[in-house]
């Protein structure tokens, strides 16, 4: 599966002054193992970062 995490620098629970997280989106690469029908396995490696705002090309009017 290819998933798109889209960061948005929000830092739920942390103080008011607190320095924002990461801005960015990743596209990550994810492969599961199944074994009677239960995921036992998850490997998930990143795929490629874009920059945030940048959208996910497949919404239309998304992106800059």
């Amino acid at each position: 599966m290819f998933v798109l995490f889209v960061h948005d620098g929000t830092r739920r629970g942390a103080p008011a002054d607190a320095a924002p997280g990461m801005l960015m989106n990743a596209m990550i690469v994810e492969s599961f193992g199944i074994r009677g029908g239960k995921i036992y396995e998850v490997e998930a490696a990143p795929f490629v970062t874009i920059p945030y705002g940048l959208g996910d090309g497949w919404t239309e009017g998304s992106g800059r």
